[in-house]
């Protein structure tokens, strides 16, 4: 056992230094050392889910390979530094038989930046099991997806919905895309999201709601790397379209250029893992943002595998400043949720194209 142990610990020393740049500084101490930013995000500090991935990893490499990490929870303090190093304070606050516990305080100039408390557990089989159903969209490789990007005319539609490709810390091969939702009605209210009204100019505003589904995975081969990455390349992610779904109603359709977010910053982020994964697979993202107020948004997401496997969940709170332009802008909104239908009983053998 402690052989395997120490290998497996090894092999995740490695990928955690290769892919994230986090490793050990004083062993003795439980520090480590983040040695690389990615430039990436706003201007204000650094992105949050490479906050995210590298404290992660440094809670991981103070506890035996065996334990997985299920949850996490963070609160950023202050905007880190690109261009410093960070030292994450990792205290081992509980090691049991199924469960272990890490507190991870990270630091920049001896101040505090942010602060993270985060959860392992040994893998257990259980008897019960239950989940929600998966959006009913097509698979990002499906006919009908191509189709519906084809169909675009608008060249803002097109921008919006084409394929997008990042390269993680500058390195590593990430590719999304937007699912296409099967109900017809959600679709088109997707295609529509550029439209100032519906029904052309005398018809209703369109406002688009704070919802999103897109489709993503590392667009490189990982079959050799073990869980824990990919777990921790999913806490970058979680970081990935929130401010987008916060402005939805108020930065397109109807209130374009209507209203202007002065500020947005993270608060608080949370990241639960229900299922082993792999994200050189393609992973469905449902997003949306249930409540804005006060100045802050609270947004909630699920991740999902082409299977319909609810693989993870995440929520976030974030500041969300704006000041009206227009005296025309709408600026207050009550949706109706869920924005998506499930209906299990559509046979989706039998639908047709309508683009």
């Amino acid at each position: 056992i402690f052989k395997t142990i120490t290998k497996n610990m090894e092999q995740l020393k490695k990928e955690i230094k290769t892919y994230l740049h986090v490793e050990e500084y004083d062993k003795e101490n439980d520090i480590y050392i983040g040695t690389k930013s990615w430039d990436y995000g706003g201007p204000r500090g650094m992105f949050g889910g490479q906050v995210a991935a590298q404290t992660m990893a440094a809670a991981m490499l103070s506890v035996e390979p065996e334990y997985h990490i299920h949850s996490m929870h963070l609160h950023f303090l202050l905007g880190g530094k690109r261009e410093e190093p960070i030292y994450f304070h990792v205290e081992r606050t509980r090691d049991g038989r199924s469960f272990a516990s890490r507190t991870v305080n990270a630091k920049q100039d001896g101040k505090i930046i942010y602060t993270m408390i985060c959860s392992f557990q040994k893998p257990e089989d259980s008897p019960t099991t239950h989940q929600y159903s998966m959006p009913q969209v097509y698979g990002p490789e499906d006919k009908q997806t191509y189709e519906f990007f084809s169909s675009l005319k608008n060249e803002k539609d097109k921008r919006h919905f084409k394929t997008n490709y990042k390269e993680i810390f500058g390195e590593h091969k990430f590719v999304s895309k937007v699912a296409i939702p099967v109900d017809e009605k959600l679709r088109d209210s997707f295609k529509s999201i550029n439209l100032v009204q519906k029904n052309g100019n005398s018809g209703t505003p369109n406002i688009v709601p704070p919802y999103i589904l897109y489709w993503f995975k590392m667009d490189e081969d990982l079959s050799n790397t073990t869980q824990q990455l990919s777990f921790l390349f999913l806490g970058i992610f979680s970081d990935f379209w929130l401010d987008d779904t916060n402005a939805f109603p108020y930065m397109n359709g109807y209130n374009e250029d209507k209203i202007e977010i002065t500020m947005t910053v993270s608060l608080d982020h949370s990241l639960w893992f229900h299922r082993p994964f792999r994200v050189d697979d393609w992973i469905l993202f449902e997003l949306d943002s249930p409540r804005l107020a006060s100045g802050r948004g609270f947004l909630s997401g699920r991740y999902y595998s082409k299977d319909g496997t609810l693989l993870a969940s995440m929520t976030q709170e974030n500041l969300f400043r704006t000041r009206v332009l227009a005296d025309d802008a709408i600026t207050k909104f009550k949706f109706i949720k869920p924005p998506i239908q499930n209906d299990r009983s559509l046979d989706k053998t039998n639908l047709k194209s309508k683009f």
